[in-house]
């Protein structure tokens, strides 16, 4: 039974352009995890079982942004911090698999870094596809 992730896109700039999108992307199954990180804390956060099947949204958001809270994704095959640090200075949205692979890695695991002085707390939804097609 599929879920429903419907999101919503609107984008204005004064006396400029305007961009308003609004979509429903069906998947086969969606994680949801909150952490609190104090300030000046780092923490692994796993966010979905593997890193099987395919990732179509992607959303982290915190309760306070700023250029000293990160985020870096674990390579699944080696378990190792793999990626570059994101730095979440605002919310991060990724929609589609094209633009969430632009993590690198299927995000399976990651370390949240708050460099902030006060504690945050982080959400990081993701909706993905659960099965694999088996052919032998």
């Amino acid at each position: 039974m599929a879920v429903k992730v419907n999101w919503t896109l609107n984008v204005e700039v004064s006396e400029g352009p305007k961009a308003f999108q609004s979509e429903t992307i069906e998947a086969e199954a969606y994680g949801k995890v909150a952490v609190d990180i104090a300030a000046t804390e780092k923490k692994d956060v796993e966010v979905q079982p593997s890193d099987i099947g395919q990732v179509d949204f992607f959303l982290i958001t915190s309760s306070k942004y700023g250029a000293s809270l990160k985020y870096q994704l674990y390579d699944p095959t080696t378990s190792a911090l793999g990626a570059p640090e994101i730095t979440l200075d605002a919310p991060h949205l990724l929609v589609g698999n094209g633009a969430v692979t632009l993590l690198k890695y299927h995000p399976v695991k990651l370390r949240v870094t708050n460099g902030l002085a006060e504690d945050v707390t982080v959400e990081i939804l993701v909706a993905r596809d659960a099965a694999t097609l088996v052919t032998t």
